[in-house]
């Protein structure tokens, strides 16, 4: 069993987790929740205590990585104007998105989608 750094509110095998929290399971298990930054990947320390491998993850990147996330072809979760939806972002993150913080985003990962 390997052990994640829970990233948004998780359920896993008949327990809750919070944001934070350190779940373990098989890396078969984690492949999914991985893959839609549920859990992240976490460092064992000397002492054998767990620590997340970025101890305080960067909101634009995880916003960016978010819009990334979302299906461009499916209208509900974006805006008339093209911007995403912050109630999708939020969806993906597990906690609440302003629009401050996607209007952001947003512009940094137009600039890096330009190119």
């Amino acid at each position: 069993m390997a052990q994640f750094n829970v990233l948004t509110p998780l359920r896993h095998n008949g327990r809750s987790y919070c944001p934070g929290a350190v779940v373990e399971m098989t890396q078969q298990q984690a492949a999914a929740l991985l893959r839609v930054a549920a859990i992240g990947e976490t460092t064992v320390l000397q002492n054998g205590q767990s620590s997340p491998k970025n101890n305080k993850p960067n909101v634009d990147d995880d916003l960016i990585t978010a819009i990334n996330k979302l299906d461009s072809g499916d209208g509900s979760l974006w805006m008339k104007d093209g911007r995403p939806r912050t109630e999708s972002l939020a969806a993906l993150l597990g906690r609440r998105v302003s629009a401050d913080e996607r209007d952001k985003s947003w512009q940094q990962w137009q600039k890096e989608n330009s190119q």
